[in-house]
Order: C-alpha cells, then structure tokens, then sequence
C-alpha cells in the first residue's frame, strides 16, 4: 500500500483501519490490537492529552518499553501534531536532562518500573530539572505525582474543529542518536520523511502483507520505528510483535509463537544469536528476514547467521539523520563478501565520498560519506550549535570513512575519528578487527588506537573470549601477531598490546564504546 505524500503518520493508520478494520496490528504479552482497536485507542488518547492541554507543537518526552500502549502514545501525538521525542529505556537523567534543557518539553510519558528500574523516580529528578515540563504521565497506576495513562485512554476522541490534523511537514518525532556532544543528539523526522523512508524500505525487501515484523530492539530506534519498523508494517497491512527485550530466551520463543517473518539485530547480538540457535529448541523456521544495522559486519558473520536460522540477511546502513542503504536479501550460500552497505532505498537519495578538500574521490578511494535526499533532517531540534555537520548545499557530512566499489555500492570503513595513525600510516581498524574475530578463541574484538606522542599512536586489541563449548584460550599478544600475519594484515597493522575483557562496554543504543576502551588501554 503506497503512502500519500499529503498524509500524516495518523492519517495513514485511519486509512488502514478504514480498509484492513478488524486485522491484528500490533501485539505484546499482554495485549493484541486491530487496526481500527489502535486507531480508535490513538483516538480516545488523542482526547486525553489534548484535554490535558498538549497542543501541536509540543514536545513530549516519552521513555517507554516496546508494547502496544506505546504504539497507541505515538499515534496520539500524532494526530494532535505533538512531537514524540523518543528516549531509549537505557537513558538516565545525564542524558536526558541537557536534552530537556535545549527542547523544553511540556510533558513526560514513561514507565513506572520496568525490569528492575525506578522510572517514576527517574522522571521525577528529571522533571525537578525541567521547569518546562506541566504533566507527567504514568504507565501504571497509582504512582504518585502521575496522572495515570490508562485514564487518558477514556477520553473522548477529539473532533476535527477542536484540533485539526497536524501537517505532513510537521516534525512527528526526534529521534535521539549518540555522539561526541555529552548528550543525545536530536533528530527531528517529519510525518512525510518517516513514511518516505518506511515505504521506500519495505519496497527494497519486498515485503507484503503477510509481514510480521518483531520489534526486539527499542522503538526509539529509527530502525525499529521506520525501517522498515512499525510504520512498514502497518503500511504494508502486516502486524508487529513487540519484545521486551532483546533477550534470546524471550525473541526465540516469540518467533516460533507468533511466526514472525521479519526482525532487526545489531551486530553485538549476533554472537549470542548464533550460540543461542545451536541449542534453543525454538522453531524459528517462519524466519524468513534477518535485517542487522547498527555497525557494519562481515560477510561470513551473517552467512553463520543466515544458515543458523535458515533464512535470509540483509546489512543495513544509516543515520538517525537520515540515510539509508540497504543489501539484497540473500541466503547464506549468496553472501559472499558482504562488506559493502548496499544501495540507498530511495530513488533521491544522493551521496558522495569526498577527499578533506572536499573533491569527489574516484571508485575504491576512501574518504568521507555525504548524502542529501527526501527524507534527510535539515538540523537539530532545538540545538543549532549542533548543526555544523550539515552543509549550505544540504548534505550531511556523516564522519564516516567510505568508498565506491566496483559495482556503484558503497563500502563503510568506519569513522573517521576512529582511524589508526601508525607512524603517519592511516588505517580503519575494522581490517584487524574482523582478522581477529575469526579467530576460534574469540567471541568479539575491538581494536583501537591508543595516543602515543609523536609516533602515532598504538595498536591495540581488546578480546572478548569465546564462550563456546570446546574453544581454545585466548592467544597471547605474540601469537595472535603470528596468526594476524598468517591472516594477510599488514606488519605496521599488528597489535602492539592486548587486553581481555568479559563483556565490551556499549552505549544505550548496543554500540561498543571504543572511546572507552581507548581510556581503559
């Protein structure tokens, strides 16, 4: 079902109930929705809110787990043009609070408790910081201070004449991304931008109605809300299963429940998938698209996942701001060397790889990845001393290393802050970073530059130790040089030191933190 370029995201789900009525779309553990169940809910809390005295325009902070209460919460700012800044549920008042600071939010939507945090006493500190924020709305029930969200969902829905549809150009969510600012950087997304971008993904994974999308990663993610997300699903007539958490022992039992066709992973969890598969007893054979984004990963990674689970991969690309490239799906005996970032999913979609002067560079040469098109963001919300990465010509310069291959796709190397300079010899660590990680005693490994003076800085390895049945010891540093060499990595490449870790450390949105493995080295 194509999307109308004059349709807001509330219109599109009134016009799917309108044809699709009683078909399940969305579901969790404790509830199942229709299209016309949902739209009516979105309604009736549309009423709610706007009775509160939520208008458009107005920000609301919302910090929900995946469920169908939260889908309803979107829609209904939707549908009154309020703008629906989505929090991951790993964010803290550290976080949050500067981010208030800049947007002056009107009210909180959250959690009251949820797999063993206070949110109510989170949202509590936050709102003492954020003298702009009148309402705090719960989840459950009978948490002081809160009005309570299920009341709200009671309310009358709201007639055209007392708060007209919002505009498909208005902003319809922020989208919180990480960065180098000490505070999520928000990413405004218009109605049209989403459902552009939404559309244009389902149509590169050829998806249909008989899509079953899980969402086992946070909403708040632009991946999990729109690619094809949520909005796919309900575009395209399928139904979304959301997940708590990510955790196999609930995705696993999910898939095989509910016959989910369709999920997202990050690279991180791929290990653990793949450990998992070997033994869980899960039918997961509905499974029929493996979508992993997040990070780049390597070919033979998602080949073990795609013949683990007997179903298709695909390695998506992109940035809360907006870009967007997929690969074909592909079975794991068409992988092959899936370095490369595939194609961007929209036909307006324009991007360069560009020296430091700003030249185009040539096919194979790396530099810099720029884009512009439909559904890119054209600044921050609410912080234009963030906006230096967007250029007069409106392209987004993404700090990420890049070139052309030979067949017109683009091969990610990584960040550009995240080059190795060794001795003035630059190079991506995800070269050495995917030499070790095929070594059998290995479950995950970073490598990173350490500074070291005027020589450049030091090559070092971080090792997460396999924890698969019969693996061998991790190598020493003298050995996995060895083993490197053996690899074909370059002698200058090799690690100088090695560390072992239990568990790398990641950011709310599942990314390793190598600025602080850098600290840590």
């Amino acid at each position: 079902m194509a999307a109308c370029a004059e349709e807001t995201l509330f219109q599109m789900l009134a016009r799917q109930a309108a044809r699709l009525g009683g078909r399940e779309a969305v579901a969790d553990s404790a509830s199942r929705l229709s299209y016309w169940e949902l739209l009516s809910l979105a309604e009736r809390l549309a009423g709610g809110l706007h009775g509160l005295g939520i208008r458009r325009g107005d920000s609301v902070l919302v910090q929900m787990s995946n469920c169908t209460d939260m889908a309803a919460v979107l829609f209904a700012c939707w549908r009154i043009g309020a703008v629906a800044v989505l929090l991951l549920p790993a964010y803290r008042e550290a976080d949050i609070v500067p981010l208030s600071e800049r947007i002056r939010p009107a009210a909180w939507i959250g959690e009251g408790r949820f797999l063993g945090t206070d949110y109510s006493r989170l949202a509590s500190g936050v709102i003492e910081a954020s003298p702009s924020i009148r309402w705090n709305i719960c989840r459950q029930e009978g948490v002081p201070g809160t009005t309570c969200l299920k009341s709200l969902m009671e309310a009358r829905p709201l007639a055209e004449a007392e708060a007209p549809h919002p505009l498909p150009g208005d902003v319809a969510a922020v989208i919180c991304t990480g960065g180098t600012t000490g505070f999520p950087k928000p990413v405004p997304r218009t109605h049209s931008q989403l459902l552009q971008l939404s559309l244009a993904c389902c149509r590169r994974c050829g998806l249909d109605e008989t899509l079953v999308y899980l969402a086992d990663l946070p909403l708040g993610h632009v991946f999990i809300l729109a690619v094809p997300g949520l909005v796919g699903s309900l575009l395209m007539g399928g139904r979304t299963v959301f997940a708590a958490t990510a955790a196999t022992d609930e995705v696993f039992p999910l898939v095989e429940e509910e016959r989910a066709t369709m999920l997202t992973l990050v690279p991180s969890l791929l290990p653990i998938w793949l450990d998992a598969a070997s033994w869980d007893p899960s039918d997961l054979s509905s499974l029929s698209l493996v979508e992993v984004g997040g990070a780049p990963v390597n070919g033979e990674t998602l080949a073990k996942v795609a013949e683990a689970v007997d179903c298709r991969v695909q390695q998506a690309y992109g940035y809360s701001e907006g870009l967007v490239t997929l690969t074909p799906p592909l079975a794991w005996n068409e992988v092959g060397d899936m370095s490369v970032q595939g194609m961007p999913v929209h036909e307006g979609d324009e991007l360069k790889i560009v020296r430091p002067d700003k030249s185009e560079a040539g096919i194979g040469e790396k530099g810099e990845l720029i884009s512009r098109g439909p559904y890119l963001c054209r600044g921050y919300y609410c912080a234009p001393e963030l906006d230096g990465a967007f250029d007069s010509e409106g392209f987004f310069h993404s700090g990420d290393q890049a070139y052309w291959n030979g067949d017109g796709r683009i091969c990610v190397c990584g960040r550009l802050k995240d080059l190795i300079n060794r001795s003035g010899e630059k190079f991506s660590p995800m070269e050495i970073e995917a030499a070790v990680n095929r070594h059998p005693a290995v479950k995950d490994a970073v490598v990173v530059g350490v500074p070291a003076g005027d020589e450049g800085d030091l090559v070092c390895a971080w090792i997460q130790p396999s924890d698969a049945e019969g693996a061998p010891p991790v190598p020493d540093l003298a050995d996995l040089r060895s083993y490197l060499l053996d690899e074909g990595v370059a002698a200058y490449k090799l690690p100088e030191r090695l560390h072992v870790i239990g568990e790398m450390p990641k950011s709310a949105f599942g990314k390793i933190l190598r600025r602080k493995l850098v600290e840590m080295s």
